[in-house]
């Protein structure tokens, strides 16, 4: 066979092994089967299923088992799942971490890079803190956040405790504690024995602890509600009704503790608690069993000790008649012997019978006790007070009662049940400009209801005849009138044979001239003088002259206007005169005077004058009467004086 080059040779099918091949062997050229040398050298064939080895094997095709290989469930690492392995491990990528299989036989983890307020590169270990300079508007967006403040110490806050601006520092909270300031810095504020701060925050009362506190009653009368403290509970002592005649309601809405009366329960007027009356007495010091006589009484015995029996009239100091007070006096009651005034308590007489009747008078048996223990002087003028629960036909029901209501000018109306009127309890005033002790000045008109009463003090009036108790005056709305016709003024001077008011010449008569008072008049007032003399020996032909003055002058009349002037002329002897000139105020600087007819003599001429010196409504104004013509009288006398503001 020719010599041929390999690379001319054609190319093999599928080798079966049988074919032969050319080797040398020991120097000498040889032929040798593909079958026998993989056989005698023990070759290890890799089976392959669809292209993928799965297990070794001999030349026979006999499965081999491979000794000290790696088992197919050994838990590899690898980058990706593998089907010939059954635990294996496979490494992943997150967000921060990568994998990189670059190096053959190497899988390295790459830490990505981080960024925002810390940065710190890929791969490295140096962080970096943006904007480490922190301005008023990275403030204002919130820039600086918990992860650029420098780290705290365990159980310590960031805080400035001083009492003045300087960067925070490390405050260190107490076991314990609490954070809190007073008047000074910021400090721990300890908590006590008596309250419990748990690890959750949570603070509590200690159980059986009790604060350092407690309560009082500030009343400095009556009953106080506060008990007494137990631990932590302050105690207080209930509202109870002592009677059914009140109730005791809880009135949730308002947090209030309603008392009320129940007016069913009530026996007003039965006397069913005690009824006092009081009784104008004189006390006798006599100890004999007869008639005091009228308006006394008297004991057995003049030592309280020994006082067994009060006697007492039957009638009081002003003849009033007594005998069914003293009648409805039983055993238990009590007769309480007070001064005139009411100041001082003598004693009290425990009765221990009713009354035994006697000619004029009664007997009750009893003892002394109580009081000051000393017994009044003789005849002395005494308050006897009788207490009684002795039940008595009912007199006052609810439907007939009235009470008392603010009139809504500092006095007081008398009103029924149903709110009518029954009468109007005025205050007493001083007029404006005028000082009364204890007074307060009269109200403008304007500021109170109209048709509200009041009442002028009597101290308003100076001069002979002033009012004892003052006068009443009712607002308009605008002015304080006079109610109908009140007598400012009046005065009787004794009588025809025992005169007490005379002249024998011309001249004023020498009474306390009467003052009108300043602001009592008002624009539209009329003012009514009359007077009443007696003339003695007057002749027919030859007259007595009166004369009346009004004015401010209250040192000299005559400087004063002139009511119209009544001259008498033809008067006869033992006349009575009675002149009533009438005054009207169009104004209160002036005033219109009309003659009334002079009852008794020939009188004057009737007519009107005005009067206007020294008129004036505002102020004091003087009344005075004289004489200016005798004639041949020879003793007039002043009998009677009133003066009367016409509405």
């Amino acid at each position: 066979m020719a010599d041929s080059k390999l690379s001319a040779l054609p190319a093999a099918s599928t080798i079966t092994g049988a074919e032969e091949t050319y080797i040398i062997q020991g120097g000498t050229p040889k032929r040798v089967s593909v079958t026998n040398i993989l056989t005698d050298k023990n070759v290890v064939l890799l089976h392959k299923t669809g292209g993928t080895p799965d297990y070794f094997m001999d030349v026979a095709g006999t499965q081999l088992s491979v000794v000290d290989a790696a088992p197919k469930s050994a838990e590899y690492i690898t980058t990706s799942a593998h089907s010939g392995l059954s635990s294996e491990r496979v490494l992943t990528s997150s967000v921060s971490n990568t994998l990189n299989t670059d190096t053959p036989g190497v899988i390295e983890i790459r830490r990505e890079a981080v960024s925002g307020d810390i940065v710190i590169p890929a791969n490295s270990n140096l962080a970096t803190l943006q904007l480490n300079t922190v301005g008023a508007s990275h403030l204002n967006t919130g820039a600086v956040t918990n992860p650029k403040l420098a780290a705290a110490s365990a159980n310590t806050i960031k805080a400035n405790a001083t009492g003045s601006s300087a960067a925070p520092s490390d405050f260190v909270v107490n076991t314990s504690s609490l954070v809190g300031r007073g008047t000074g810095n910021l400090t721990n504020v300890t908590v006590d024995s008596s309250l419990t701060l748990s690890a959750g925050g949570v603070l509590s009362v200690t159980a059986g602890a009790g604060e350092a506190n407690t309560a009082s009653n500030k009343n400095t009368s009556g009953v106080g509600i506060f008990k007494q403290k137990t631990s932590l509970d302050l105690e207080f002592k209930g509202i109870d009704a002592g009677s059914s005649k009140v109730s005791i309601t809880d009135d949730t809405t308002n947090n209030t503790i309603d008392i009320d009366i129940v007016e069913a329960n009530l026996a007003i007027g039965g006397r069913n608690s005690p009824l006092m009356g009081k009784l104008a007495m004189t006390f006798s010091t006599g100890t004999v069993d007869n008639d005091p006589g009228q308006g006394k009484f008297k004991f057995n015995s003049g030592t309280l000790g020994s006082i067994t029996t009060i006697w007492i009239d039957n009638l009081d100091n002003n003849g009033k008649d007594i005998t069914s007070d003293l009648a409805n006096m039983v055993s238990g009651d009590k007769f309480m012997v007070y001064d005139s005034t009411g100041a001082t308590l003598h004693t009290i007489f425990t009765l221990s019978s009713s009354a035994t009747d006697k000619t004029g008078y009664k007997q009750f048996s009893g003892t002394c006790a109580g009081g000051a223990a000393s017994l009044p002087a003789n005849l002395a003028a005494v308050i006897l007070v009788a207490v009684s629960k002795q039940a008595l036909p009912v007199i006052l029901q609810l439907d007939n009662f009235a009470r008392f209501q603010s009139n809504g000018a500092g006095g007081l109306n008398l009103i029924t049940n149903t709110g009518a009127v029954v009468e109007s309890v005025v205050n007493v005033y001083a007029l404006p400009g005028k000082t009364i002790s204890g007074v307060s000045t009269l109200p403008d008109a304007s500021t109170v209801p109209l048709g509200t009463e009041a009442m002028l003090h009597k101290d308003n009036f100076v001069g002979t005849g002033s009012p004892p108790v003052g006068i009443k005056i009712w607002s308009d709305g605008t002015t304080w009138r006079t109610q109908n016709y009140q007598t400012l003024f009046s005065q009787s001077f004794g009588t025809i044979a025992a005169p007490t008011m005379t002249r024998t010449t011309t001249g004023r008569f020498t009474l306390t001239d009467p003052i009108i008072p300043g602001g009592l008049l008002y624009s539209g007032a009329k003012l009514r003088i009359r007077g009443s003399f007696y003339v003695a020996n007057a002749t027919a032909t030859t007259g007595v002259g009166i004369r009346f003055w009004l004015g401010t002058d209250l040192t000299t009349y005559t400087n004063n206007s002139q009511a119209l002037p009544i001259i008498n002329t033809g008067t006869a002897n033992a006349l009575t005169i009675n002149l009533e000139p009438l005054i009207h105020f169009p104004s209160a600087t002036t005033a219109v005077t009309s003659r009334s007819s002079g009852r008794g003599g020939s009188g004057g001429t009737g007519g009107y004058s005005d009067m206007s010196t020294l008129i004036n409504t505002a102020s004091d104004m003087m009344v005075t009467m004289e004489i200016t013509n005798m004639g041949s009288a020879t003793q007039v006398n002043l009998m009677a004086l009133e003066i009367v503001q016409e509405w």
